[in-house]
């Protein structure tokens, strides 16, 4: 990431008119700490932006790419609160993909440049081990690097 950030190249950077701004979340459990961290990041040739979260006992919900401007707004806030209040408890991922499938669908509808159809990669703290989900089935599929 840091290479899309220019700062050796202002001949270029004075010429630029216009940039996308990339955006990231990855997440990951360390054995060590039984903890999970997501690290969400936005880079661009004129920006770099990292902030790393640690996990809590409450759902979070991180959102990132061209339609999560449209997030709030295609959701409702409403409807997000009533989802983290439901799954406050406990969140599976079998009762947690089809409402994220849900949403999906809701941005999609309102930013042509989202796509309608997700891929979920879930792990959990009794299984940490990363695996595909299929939102249809939600079934579980060991993930190969």
């Amino acid at each position: 990431m840091e290479r899309f950030l220019r700062v050796h190249d202002r001949a270029g950077l004075s010429k630029l008119t216009s940039f996308t701004v990339n955006q990231g979340i990855a997440s990951f459990f360390d054995e060590n700490t039984g903890m999970y961290f997501s690290n969400t990041f936005l880079f661009s040739p004129v920006r770099n932006e990292y902030r790393l979260h640690r996990a809590a006992d409450e759902a979070k919900i991180f959102h990132a790419g061209s339609g999560s401007e449209h997030f709030e707004k295609a959701i409702g806030s409403m409807e997000i609160d009533s989802f983290l209040t439901a799954i406050k408890s406990a969140c599976t991922p079998e009762a947690c993909i089809p409402w994220m499938q849900d949403a999906f669908r809701k941005v999609g509808a309102s930013d042509t440049n989202s796509g309608t159809e997700a891929m979920y990669v879930v792990s959990t703290r009794s299984s940490p081990k990363f695996r595909s989900m299929n939102a249809g089935s939600n079934s579980l599929q060991d993930r190969r690097p």
